[in-house]
């Protein structure tokens, strides 16, 4: 399962199913005259963004063994509307704004307009860069369409980036979605908090009573859960300059139906640069060392526990743009443990 974006610039709208959790939400009015809207906090109190009144709180589609999102970094709230829709999506990038900011997101918006359409660049105070639709979409029969994109800079140089889409029904009065779009965009605001980058003890859950795993998080690394049925997933992002080359990541998936990453890539078991015995979790381990044509990736998968007659295995992958980077990585890995719940 592949967990990491390593371009944090792509402007294609994501569709992958995974459920959003909570959102505050207080009732204000929108600026210049607009139509009644809420002020929603989302992304754990850092992005706040005023939406028309009966926007909701709504999950992507999943499948069966496809994890929930932490409302932590992302969030999705819909429009229903006279059989119509509006989407707004919001996600944490987990890197920092680019040198040369704005002038280099902007330039990076510029992508939307080489696929033919046309949209206005611009920014809305000091920390918002945005993409606005200026021409009606030809509609091809796709389930949304496109009309703001926006990267919202936090007071810690960290970027989120929110997406808004309407049907075709939606679209079709073109200047209402238009006028919509800007005023959601411009209503968008830094919420505040820094994201928690100091090394540390992760605490995670184990499924077993009276216990839970612990690892060692090197400083610099960004932390958030995805939960499915009965599994969930860890992730540990390096934090990087968008844009850079400098990413990598660790994820933990403990749960009855681990699934090696490698065959995602096209690569068999013995497409292995190394394949070594270590320590995972107090197991033993066979650890798997694969050289990519972008970058490094290992992983290792061990039984862990037993629930009712499921047996429980944790599955560790890594990805890191150097065999060094992956190898150092693995030793993060290594510090899983168990230890006495508290």
């Amino acid at each position: 399962m592949s967990f990491l974006t390593h371009s944090t610039l792509l402007l294609a709208v994501a569709v992958a199913p995974l459920f959003v959790a909570h959102a505050e939400d207080i009732q204000v009015k929108m600026k210049g005259g607009g139509e009644a809207s809420k002020e929603f906090v989302l992304l754990n109190g850092r992005l706040k963004v005023r939406l028309p009144q009966g926007c909701r709180i709504e999950g992507r589609q999943r499948g069966l063994m496809e994890p929930e999102a932490s409302g932590a970094s992302e969030a999705r709230m819909v429009l229903d509307r006279d059989g119509k829709r509006m989407v707004f999506f919001a996600r944490e990038l987990f890197s920092y704004a680019q040198d040369g900011y704005p002038e280099a997101e902007l330039k990076a918006m510029k992508s939307l307009n080489d696929r033919g359409e046309v949209y206005r660049l611009g920014k809305a105070g000091e920390d918002v860069t945005y993409a606005l639709r200026k021409e009606k979409p030809d509609f091809d029969g796709s389930s949304g369409y496109l009309y703001a994109v926006a990267n919202v800079r936090q007071k810690d140089g960290s970027l989120q980036r929110v997406q808004l889409l309407f049907d075709e029904e939606f679209a079709t009065n073109h200047a209402a979605c238009m006028k919509m779009a800007e005023e959601v965009v411009m209503s968008l605001t830094p919420g505040g908090g820094v994201l928690p980058l100091d090394a540390r003890v992760q605490s995670l859950p184990s499924y077993e009573e009276g216990k839970r795993y612990a690892v060692d998080v090197p400083k610099g690394y960004v932390y958030h859960m995805q939960e499915g049925d009965g599994f969930y997933i860890a992730v540990f992002e390096k934090m990087r300059r968008a844009g850079s080359d400098d990413w990598g990541g660790l994820s933990v998936f403990l749960g009855d139906h681990p699934g090696m990453s490698y065959p995602e890539y096209g690569l068999k078991k013995d497409d292995a640069v190394e394949t070594k015995k270590a320590a995972l979790a107090g197991s033993e381990a066979e650890w798997m060392l694969f050289e990519m044509e972008e970058g490094w990736m290992a992983e290792a998968v061990v039984p862990a526990a037993r629930r009712g007659r499921e047996e429980i295995f944790l599955h560790v992958t890594i990805m890191a743009p150097s065999r060094k980077e992956a190898e150092g990585l693995m030793n993060v890995a290594r510090s899983l443990r168990i230890v006495p719940s508290k």
